[in-house]
């Protein structure tokens, strides 16, 4: 049964292409291309990144909607159209969506909450450098994908986040002077 399912899941033509293909046709050298091509590729991701693009200059204040690059986008490619994704980049993603307006506020607590997470504390515990390291590295991850477009992750993201909050409210209570009656 198992031979059987794998062989028509080989058969089947299909357009969408897997992460390992992407990633592997984005390297310097698969076929004949640069390092100078493969950070143009990680850029323009498939065609993708230069549809954002594209999207964002043309609908710079209100975007398309959210959820209109996965309808919108694909078709809009330069390269001409793909299958149904996303913008292959967090950031990018939720301008083309929002456009500048509607990103204002979720791009002003993102600077806010990067300061917070990046600057040093005093008297912290080890486990919140942790912390810091999984909130970082789904930014930095942002950058070249949808990371918590998916349940998990995002579940991942948000109890990491909300766990650093409340880890830097332990250690300002335990740094804070008492409020109350004065010693005589």
């Amino acid at each position: 049964m198992v031979a059987v399912v794998a062989a028509l899941t080989l058969a089947v033509d299909t357009t969408t292409v897997g992460p390992v293909q992407r990633f592997a046709n984005m390297l310097p050298g698969a076929g004949g291309q640069s390092a100078r091509a493969a950070l143009a590729e990680l850029w323009n991701r498939n065609g993708y990144g230069a549809a954002a693009t594209y999207l964002i200059e043309r609908f710079p204040l209100a975007g398309i909607g959210i959820g209109g690059f996965h309808l919108f986008g694909p078709p809009l490619t330069p390269i001409g159209v793909l299958p149904p994704d996303n913008a292959q980049n967090w950031l990018r993603h939720q301008v083309v969506e929002m456009g500048i307006l509607g990103s204002l506020g979720w791009v002003l607590f993102a600077g806010v909450f990067g300061i917070f997470v990046v600057r040093p504390w005093r008297g912290v515990e080890a486990r919140v450098n942790h912390l810091r390291g999984i909130v970082l590295a789904f930014a930095a991850i942002s950058l070249f994908g949808l990371p918590t477009q998916e349940i998990v992750p995002s579940i991942v993201f948000w109890t990491a986040a909300a766990a650093l909050v409340r880890m830097h409210d332990m250690v300002r209570d335990r740094q804070a002077p008492e409020i109350g009656r004065a010693h005589v």
